[in-house]
């Protein structure tokens, strides 16, 4: 789990994911094909979308670490893909709540994949909503 004040910036030219900005320096991923300015948050499922609010992110709004760049989603400083014979993410369908994801194929919690959504996993997205006081789990209509 991030903790509170790492955040994707601008060093020297190359996007870096890390805290600190001087000599207590800790990077976890450098991303050099890719701009800070050009990062937005994922669509929320709530229907939020906007910039990245702070430089420090509060693990308490966990949506704003799914962040976009149009081309790839990254999760608190790592590419989010799919395993092998798995649909590709589908950045277009790609849609986030605290920690879980969805897109048209495939469901996410912490930046991996965890099932297929379809048929009868697929997510109601409509009725998704989360447990008070739990963080790890979401329910729909189906639930």
């Amino acid at each position: 789990v991030q903790a509170i004040g790492f955040d994707y910036y601008n060093d020297h030219g190359v996007m870096s994911y890390g805290k600190g900005y001087w000599g207590d320096k800790k990077i976890i991923a450098q991303f050099p094909e890719m701009s800070r300015a050009d990062l937005r948050l994922v669509k929320n499922i709530s229907g939020k979308t906007g910039y990245i609010p702070s430089d420090e992110i509060s693990i308490k709004n966990e949506e704003y670490h799914w962040v976009t760049d149009g081309r790839v989603i990254l999760w608190r400083g790592k590419i989010v893909s799919n395993p092998p014979g798995t649909p590709t993410v589908d950045i277009a369908s790609f849609q986030a709540m605290g920690r879980f994801a969805v897109d048209k194929y495939s469901l996410y919690f912490d930046g991996q994949r965890t099932e297929s959504n379809s048929g009868a996993s697929r997510v109601d997205l409509a009725t998704l909503k989360a447990i008070e006081g739990n963080s790890t789990t979401l329910v729909d209509s189906k639930n």
